[in-house]
């Protein structure tokens, strides 16, 4: 149903139920609703309302059921919504609503359902809620800007089942009487400033109906009570995540044999993952999907049964110290004599696996091929180098191939003689070639790098929460941001991928894994690949590169000629500079990594570093003769000063034809009038003068 909603209803006086709720409705709210005097129960929800909730509203005297939610209501909540005495049903969720609760609606004391999340609302709550509310059942305020403290008297209302705070800017501890809500089936505090310690666990071991637990994003610090074991039998789930906690998780946790989501990332837990933690199934009708102990400290081994975790989704334990000890009892599926041995093959038989990350760990060996090791969009091995094999697409480096001990006969033994006497002489040929090598490789190039962790809290801290005073840039598949690292005092631009782009997954996995194992003067230093998950549970996936201090070429070659500063323009030698800067770039991609790479997006986005050194960050497959084509468009562009996209190029004419004809008499009446007044004299010089080669 369209249209508005006729004030002709309010001649409808006897009318007890209006129910309205998901249609398509605009326009305001009518006055005149507030004459049905026997109006029992009014249901706007989800629709297209606008403007504010009438003052009137408060004279339905009979009203039990009062629900606008999910519309584009404006203003604030009516003082006079605190008259209706009989109200049960509150919810105004999902609106533009500003301003404080009324004082008047926190005696309303028949309220069950009180539901205001996703509003502007702020202020405090009242000190005494629980006691003017105690027949209070849910409790929803999420994502408001509410502070101060949570009100003690919040836990006198002992019929609560669900408590949503989420998304606030609550302060301080948590109560620690919370266990006297013994109906208590949900309690997310999470995304506040709440802190100190985690004693107020023990009070909720009381709450044995308990069965969703979000503390995650706050600033929770100490250790892990041992009380945290023994809350009750039905939680499923359990996120801690984006804290301070540290310590060892008490192996007790797994007592929780029923959790099907457990969450404990960027915190600073270290130690073993506890063996125990195999019992964590889930229960028949949800099986546990996700597990999440990123972004900490634990090393060792990974003691899951990949038995009992059949039915597992999601699992994420990068960037942690983790190495390749991971059990082969895993799964039952591998014996127990190789517990030092590579990931293990029974990993491939978890079918139900939609996202596997072990990046940035100790891993090693060889890469399964089956099940979520052949979906690389679903798999992350990045920053494990010593992981060899696996899938084509992974570009890891072959395996070496094992040979089979044979019998311990006397052939065998003279074998043995020959071959080592084999093995030396090639070990000692290959030392001498590798020293002749050696002396000739370019000081500019490194095979390996030290990649840094970031995690998605910092990251988003480090851009302003990805601030749009802090884009920088943006390209196909996502955007750029410049970062600061305060403890290090130094300058990062974080590329983050719209997952949304078709091929972006794939970009995120080729460039990791292309820039884990180069590195380049003109390439811009790659610090580290970030994958994880943002606050609202969605994949997240960045790029964090050395920022550029000087921008892009497009800008010193376009941009600086409306500047009042001529001296932002480049003058010849410098634009020499940069051909050559970007020439080796491409000559090392092409011929001198190790696999050919494609940039396959040569243009003036090249960066320039304080010194007006010229980096380039990478492309996707295409060919290295496409490459060298762009490199000579980019040639052009920077000693014409024109854009091959300018208006002066139509009709057939395009930058390069326009370059052909001027060839060699005309040259210089086409090239850049900014080069011509002083620099035609200088170019022999400058030619002599570029960097030593």
């Amino acid at each position: 149903m369209e249209g508005e909603i006729p004030s002709s209803l309010s001649n409808c006086s006897n009318l007890k139920f209006l129910n309205l709720h998901g249609n398509k409705l605009k326009g305001k709210v009518p006055t005149e609703l507030g004459s049905l005097m026997k109006l029992k129960l009014l249901q706007l929800g989800i629709n297209n309302l606008v403007g504010g909730i009438p003052p009137s509203l408060g004279n339905l005297s009979s009203l039990t059921k009062f629900g606008v939610a999910d519309n584009n209501l404006v203003g604030n909540i009516p003082d006079a919504i605190g008259q209706l005495n009989g109200l049960v049903f509150f919810t105004i969720s999902f609106n533009k609503l500003s301003s404080t609760i009324p004082s008047s609606l926190y005696n309303v004391s028949s309220l069950q359902i009180f539901s205001v999340s996703g509003n502007q609302l702020n202020g405090t709550l009242s000190a005494n809620i629980g006691l003017n509310l105690p027949n209070l059942q849910n409790f929803y305020v999420g994502g408001n800007e509410f502070s101060r403290s949570i009100p003690t008297s919040l836990c006198n209302a002992t019929q609560l089942q669900r408590i949503d705070l989420v998304k606030n800017k609550f302060l301080e501890s948590v109560p620690t009487n919370l266990g006297n809500l013994l109906n208590l089936s949900w309690l997310d505090l999470s995304h506040n400033y709440l802190g100190k310690n985690l004693h107020f666990l023990t009070s909720l071991t009381n709450c044995s109906r308990l069965k969703n637990l979000v503390l995650a994003l706050n600033q929770f610090d100490g250790v892990l009570p041992n009380s945290v074991s023994t809350l009750s039998n039905e939680l499923i789930k359990l996120y801690f995540g984006n804290n301070e906690i540290s310590g060892t998780i008490p192996g007790s946790l797994a007592n929780l044999v029923n959790l099907i989501g457990l969450g404990l990332n960027e915190n600073h837990f270290i130690g073993v993952i506890p063996t125990a933690f195999g019992k964590l199934i889930g229960t028949s009708s949800l099986p546990l999907v996700n597990i999440n102990l990123s972004h900490n400290s634990f090393m060792g081994k990974l003691p899951f049964e990949a038995g009992n975790l059949k039915n597992i989704n999601e699992m994420d334990i990068s960037n942690n110290n983790l190495s390749s000890e991971i059990p082969t009892s895993i799964g039952n599926y591998v014996s127990q004599n190789n517990l030092s041995g590579p990931i293990p093959k029974g990993l491939e038989k978890l079918f139900f696996f939609e996202k596997l990350n072990l990046s940035f760990n100790n891993f090693e060996g060889e890469v399964p091929i089956k099940g979520v090791f052949k979906n690389i969009s679903a798999l992350s091995l990045i920053g494990n180098t010593k992981l060899c094999g696996g899938m084509q697409k992974l570009q890891l480096t072959k395996c070496p191939v094992n040979v089979m001990k044979p019998r311990k006969s006397i052939r065998f033994k003279h074998a043995i003689v020959i071959i080592s006497i084999v093995q030396i002489f090639l070990l000692f040929s290959s030392f001498i070639v590798w020293m002749k090598k050696s002396r000739k490789k370019s000081p500019s190039m490194v095979s390996t790098m030290d990649l840094i962790n970031f995690s998605y809290k910092e990251l988003y801290q480090e851009t302003n929460g990805f601030s749009r005073n802090n884009l920088i840039g943006s390209g196909s598949f996502g955007s750029v941001y410049k970062g600061f690292i305060h403890l290090e005092e130094r300058t990062i631009a974080v590329k983050v991928l719209n997952l949304h782009k078709k091929g972006a997954s794939k970009s995120f996995m080729v460039e990791c894994n292309a820039l884990r194992n180069i590195q380049h003067r003109n390439l811009v230093k790659i610090l580290t690949c970030c994958s994880s998950m943002d606050y609202n549970g969605n994949q997240f996936k960045a790029l964090v590169f050395e920022f550029m201090t000087n921008g892009s070429l497009d800008f010193w070659l376009h941009q600086g000629l409306d500047n009042e500063n001529q001296s932002m323009n480049l003058i010849l030698l410098q634009r020499l500079n940069v051909a050559i800067d970007v020439a080796f770039a491409i000559d090392y991609l092409h011929n001198h990594s190790v696999q050919p790479i494609i940039h396959c997006d040569l243009k003036p986005s090249v960066l320039l570093d304080n010194d007006t050194v010229a980096h380039y960050d990478m492309g996707d497959e295409t060919s290295i003769e496409a490459d060298t084509y762009s490199y000579r468009i980019l040639l052009l562009e920077m000693f014409l000063g024109k854009r091959p996209t300018d208006d002066m190029f139509k009709d057939g004419l395009n930058v390069h034809n326009f370059a052909k004809t001027a060839l060699p008499k005309e040259l210089v009446q086409i090239v850049g009038p900014i080069l011509l007044p002083r620099e035609v004299d200088e170019a022999p010089i400058a030619i002599v003068a570029t960097r030593d080669l």
